[in-house]
């Protein structure tokens, strides 16, 4: 497999799996969530993000590659995230239905479904799991975590040093350019 693409396997993996990586709480308004009444009967539990827009910084290691990266988010919209290594090496935006990723790096591109995501990498996820697993991790506390990558072609330990995360009371932005002359990822 030549050198690229397995650097963009990694951040492809790398980026899926960080955003369910848990972040420390750097929070100084934060207000209790609102807890049901316990005499109303629901027929089916609705998620609901501690958040309306989140953003996280984190440091990150996979192999012999380090880089920092940042994640934000919009709940029930999208999740967008930034990775770098001195210069960055590329974004994606995750969206409820498609997955969104340019890596600068290489000026190579790729669009697609979760379904794509899986046929290519061999790691199967959802919007919705994405997102609840950000949730998740925003409420609880860590300073080292590490997550083994399995796919296809790969299996490495990524470690994901967390350095903050706030909730922000405006939106962000989730800048994705992708240049005309950009390449297509499509052959793996």
């Amino acid at each position: 497999m030549p050198h690229f693409r397995l650097h963009i396997l990694i951040f492809l993996l790398a980026v899926i799996t960080l955003v369910g990586c848990r972040h420390t709480r750097n929070i100084s308004d934060e207000r209790p969530l609102a807890v049901p009444n316990a005499d109303v009967s629901v027929a089916e539990p609705v998620f609901h993000c501690p958040y309306q827009y989140l953003s996280a910084a984190f440091e990150c290691k996979a192999g012999s590659m380090e880089c920092n990266g940042l994640l934000r988010t919009e709940c029930d919209s999208l999740i967008w995230v930034s990775v770098s290594k001195i210069i960055e090496i590329g974004r994606v935006v995750f969206t409820p239905d498609s997955i969104t990723c340019y890596l600068k790096i290489y000026n190579r591109y790729f669009k697609g479904s979760y379904e794509d995501l899986f046929r290519i990498t061999g790691y199967q996820t959802s919007f919705d799991e994405l997102q609840q697993q950000i949730s998740d991790a925003y409420t609880q506390q860590s300073s080292v975590i590490e997550i083994p990558i399995h796919s296809k072609q790969i299996d490495i330990t990524l470690t994901v040093l967390p350095r903050h995360a706030d909730r922000l009371s405006t939106r962000p932005t989730f800048p994705l350019n992708i240049p005309r002359n950009a390449k297509v990822l499509s052959d793996w």
